[in-house]
């Protein structure tokens, strides 16, 4: 079980006077996407006193903004990499691999030695489904209206084919007798 802290002012901390916070560990933290109570438990703080800190603290408030993004958007790349299929060249002389979209390259990049073998890892399904529906809105349900009048009818393609014949069948009946 976590220790409780205790309320009132830090041991060292004169009156009027502000605790210390590591900036740079914030950033680091930001950066791993701790939440804040997570943050508030680094630095020995309570999660309502980190709170009032932060909205007291314009530099804290920036360091956490700019680093929470800095991680999301950290994230949504490496989501987007792995999503997408990859292509590897891997150098046997150099032992250097180089990620290309989309080919192989015949030759090392990085010592242009042609004693190369290659890796293709494809991309995940999974996560081009999760990212379609995320940013660009797309959901797997159908969504159908109907007029009240009119109902709508949905069949199977065997049921359309059966029905079709069926009309086909009547029309030539009338159109003999």
């Amino acid at each position: 079980m976590p220790k409780k802290l205790k309320p009132g002012r830090p041991k060292g901390v004169k009156n009027g006077e502000r605790k210390p916070i590591d900036l740079k560990l914030v950033a680091a933290l930001c950066k791993a996407n701790c939440t804040q109570y997570e943050i508030a438990t680094a630095l020995d703080y309570s999660e309502a006193g980190f709170s009032r800190r932060v909205n007291s603290d314009p530099e804290l408030k920036k360091v956490l903004d700019r680093n929470y993004v800095t991680a999301k958007v950290s994230l949504r790349r490496e989501q987007v990499r792995n999503a997408m299929d990859r292509y590897f060249t891997i150098c046997k002389d150099c032992g250097k691999i180089t990620e290309h979209a989309g080919e192989f390259l015949p030759r090392c990049a990085y010592c242009d030695s042609e004693n190369v073998r290659h890796q293709f890892i494809p991309g995940s399904t999974g996560m081009l489904i999760w990212l379609g529906k995320q940013i660009l809105h797309q959901s797997d349900r159908v969504m159908v209206q109907g007029d009240a009048e009119k109902p709508l009818v949905i069949s199977t393609l065997a049921e359309f084919v059966k029905n079709a014949a069926k009309k086909e069948k009547t029309k030539r009946r009338s159109e003999d007798a």
